[in-house]
């Protein structure tokens, strides 16, 4: 579902501020840890939240990452998390959480 290695947080950690970092890291972590809790029959669909969360880190650790890419990618990703819906309802809070961040961090509006 998500790299257990912090992979995704060291993406974006080179554009933030120490504040950012660190509650970017421990919101990954409630991702990772929310994604786990997921029903067996639901599987799939927290895969798909993991590789849309890493989609928008990729593109927010760019030296230079696409604004509006950035911007195409927090909505799809919130919209992937959306699926989960009652199977674990901390995932869409955590995904919306994740987008804040990135978006001060690149001051997205």
């Amino acid at each position: 579902m998500m790299a257990e290695d912090g992979e995704h947080y060291r993406y974006a950690q080179s554009h933030a501020d120490e504040q950012s970092r660190q509650e970017l890291q421990a919101l990954l972590q409630q991702l990772a840890d929310a994604l786990k809790a997921v029903a067996p029959d639901r599987v799939e669909d927290a895969e798909a939240v993991g590789a849309s969360a890493e989609d928008i880190l990729k593109e927010s650790a760019k030296e230079e990452p696409n604004k509006s890419r950035l911007r195409s990618l927090a909505t799809a990703f919130t919209a992937t998390a959306k699926t989960i819906g009652a199977a674990a309802p901390a995932v869409l809070s955590i995904a919306d959480k994740i987008v804040d961040v990135i978006s001060k961090i690149h001051g997205l509006g």
